[in-house]
């Protein structure tokens, strides 16, 4: 979705549309002959793993300079210093994402 619909700047991104949904009809279909599916359950994206990346380093920074108390207690939290349960949609972008960022949480 976020590859056809969300990608580039306006007006270039509404100019492109249509070539991207035909690259990912193409790409669904050929995805047809297996279980997998791009606009049902789609992987996450190179820039989503970057941003899953990125909230792993967060979350491993112990000083994170410019937080607020109250974002320090979720952190804790989050952190697993205090109980914590994630709840995650089943979807195979939002398990990845919470498999890379909170890595070092789920580990411990």
């Amino acid at each position: 979705w976020n590859e056809v619909f969300n990608k580039g700047k306006m007006p270039m991104k509404l100019l492109f549309i249509p070539f991207r949904l035909t690259r990912a009809l193409l790409r669904e279909a050929l995805c047809s002959l297996s279980s997998h599916s791009l606009f049902l359950d789609s992987p996450l994206s190179p820039e989503g793993v970057t941003q899953a990346k990125e909230l792993a380093t967060f979350m491993s920074d112990t000083a994170n300079a410019g937080t607020s108390p109250a974002e320090q207690k979720y952190l804790r939290i989050v952190r697993n210093q205090d109980v914590a349960v994630f709840a995650s949609s089943n979807l195979r972008r939002a398990i990845e994402t919470i498999g890379i960022g909170l890595q070092s949480t789920i580990r411990d």
